[in-house]
């Protein structure tokens, strides 16, 4: 994974695809958690089918975040993907865009309707 500040309180992490997703969306988690008020841009590019420890990983990451006020995006996603996170539900839970730009873009729309 790789993992950098876009901008003032916001990371972008690039996640590995399976096998190693579910540990970098954990180290992430962590990572988010040991940082002051952070939102998170998440690309999925590399990823081309999520599993359910996966999915599960996801869902930690946004509740911790969540909890804190802050926001988890989804960027990048692939239709296998995009298609089995959807079936679990999790539209209706996470933020997606197309790509990083778009994802700071909806980041700033709703910080300002947050605020």
């Amino acid at each position: 994974m790789s993992l950098c500040m876009v901008e003032s309180g916001v990371v972008y992490a690039d996640v590995s695809p399976e096998p190693r997703l579910r540990a970098d969306l954990e180290s992430l988690r962590r990572q988010v958690r040991d940082r002051d008020a952070v939102d998170a841009i998440v690309s999925l590019s590399r990823v081309d089918i999520i599993q359910s420890p996966s999915i599960g990983s996801l869902v930690l990451l946004h509740k911790a975040l969540h909890e804190r006020g802050q926001r988890l995006i989804l960027c990048d996603m692939g239709m296998a993907t995009h298609c089995i996170l959807y079936v679990a539900g999790l539209h209706r839970l996470l933020d997606v865009a197309d790509d990083k730009v778009a994802a700071l873009a909806l980041l700033r729309r709703l910080q300002k309707h947050k605020g």
